[in-house]
């Protein structure tokens, strides 16, 4: 059976640690599940100041902390969050069929003109059985 694919959909796992030191990437991310129990912090709206925080970093705080780590997912298999998922149209569609593998590299960047703005290069090849891997296709893309 053979489709066409006209996007790709790119999620991603987010994590937080209290220590600020590299993160393996085996670690793996929390999914949260409808119902499952999650903390987060609640900002007083109407003028009314927040709540005092405690420092985060600091002389001697990163040494007494205990290091801890937070993740969460905007993957198919976790709660949905404001967090979404982005599709990638394609310029031209995949043929692909049963066997069909697209691999590639996905480059995000800051934009340099606007810092709300992500510039995103997907460059991809699709090998389609025992035939050898097509050429490389490179998309541009800015997200807003």
């Amino acid at each position: 059976m053979r489709t066409h694919i006209h996007a790709l959909v790119l999620y991603f796992d987010t994590f937080f640690i209290t220590t600020g030191e590299p993160l393996s990437p085996d670690v793996p991310v929390r999914l949260i599940k409808d119902g499952d129990a999650t903390l987060a912090e609640v900002w007083p709206v109407g003028g009314k100041s927040a709540s005092r925080r405690r420092a985060s970093i600091g002389p001697g705080l990163k040494q007494k902390e205990q290091k801890k780590v937070i993740s969460f997912s905007t993957g198919p298999l976790s709660q949905p969050t404001h967090w979404k998922q982005t599709i990638f149209l394609l310029r031209d569609p995949i043929l692909a069929e049963e066997g069909t593998v697209v691999s590639g590299t996905f480059y995000c960047k800051k934009s340099d003109e606007n810092s709300r703005e992500l510039d995103v290069e997907i460059h991809y090849s699709v090998k389609k059985g025992a035939e050898p891997a097509g050429d490389v296709v490179v998309q541009m893309y800015k997200v807003r």
